[in-house]
């Protein structure tokens, strides 16, 4: 075993040639724009962390001012039921998602196909859009708290279990190009995340809360809709792409032999 320092040390020495290197900064890009399917889990995983940050930016924005008058703890509460709908959608996901698929396969004559995993993510992928709905309609209403709070637990369930569907879809499909594909996918979710945290709050100013979230529950429905061609077409695009995708997993860092 390499002593501490060399563990803990903040950057490794590499005997690869630094062109090898460097041009990771690129192909996830390539990557992004020639898979379509890659495209389509960094787009999902990326906006519903703009989901959550338009939430979280908006609940700061609204509870702590009447009809709500939380303090500072009392909006620090609200992640709560986001934790609680992650904490149950993981159980879900632990459950379904490799039994699910045993069971789509056995009816495939055996056959395993990566879109598979896209089925247990239906179902999360609309409570999502709910949760949103739920959440932006009664807080621009004022409805007890208890219903945003509500919202909120939806969300965080469909943000986990479609989280969870899209990625583990990649990771099955993709596996051979996952590292730089999912520097691709992460590139995607920073933007759409810091993008929507500065868009939040001058968007609710002009639009209002009701109009705002009519807007982003609509959003919400496209992009959870958008998994449904590549339940539909997913193999086909892998077909299609199989010449690329032998030769991006050629130019990984660790090439495995292909």
């Amino acid at each position: 075993m390499r002593s501490y320092r060399q563990r803990m040390a903040l950057v490794t020495p590499t005997h690869a040639p630094a062109k090898l290197f460097l041009r990771h900064v690129w192909q996830p890009f390539i990557i992004l724009a020639t898979f379509p399917a890659i495209t389509y889990v960094a787009f999902t995983w990326g906006t519903q962390l703009a989901w959550y940050s338009m939430v979280n930016t908006t609940s700061a924005s609204v509870f702590p001012y009447p009809p709500y008058n939380f303090s500072t703890t009392g909006v620090g509460l609200l992640n709560l039921p986001a934790f609680i709908g992650a904490s149950i959608a993981s159980v879900y996901t632990a459950l379904l998602s490799d039994r699910s698929i045993l069971w789509l396969a056995k009816r495939n004559n055996g056959i395993y196909e990566p879109e598979f995993r896209l089925y247990t993510a239906i179902f999360p992928a609309i409570a999502s859009a709910v949760g949103v709905f739920v959440y932006g309609l009664s807080t621009a209403h004022g409805m007890l708290w208890i219903v945003p709070c509500i919202g909120i637990g939806i969300f965080g369930y469909g943000f986990v279990g479609l989280g969870h569907g899209v990625l583990t879809y990649l990771l099955d499909g993709y596996g051979n190009i996952a590292g730089d594909a999912l520097v691709g996918v992460a590139f995607v979710r920073n933007i759409c995340a810091t993008a929507i945290v500065f868009a939040a709050t001058p968007w609710m100013e002009a639009l209002g809360m009701y109009d705002l979230f009519v807007c982003v529950g609509c959003l919400a429905v496209f992009f959870a809709l958008l998994g449904l061609p590549v339940i539909i077409w997913g193999r086909s695009m892998r077909v299609h792409g199989a010449k690329r995708y032998m030769k991006m997993a050629r130019l990984q860092y660790d090439p495995r032999g292909l």
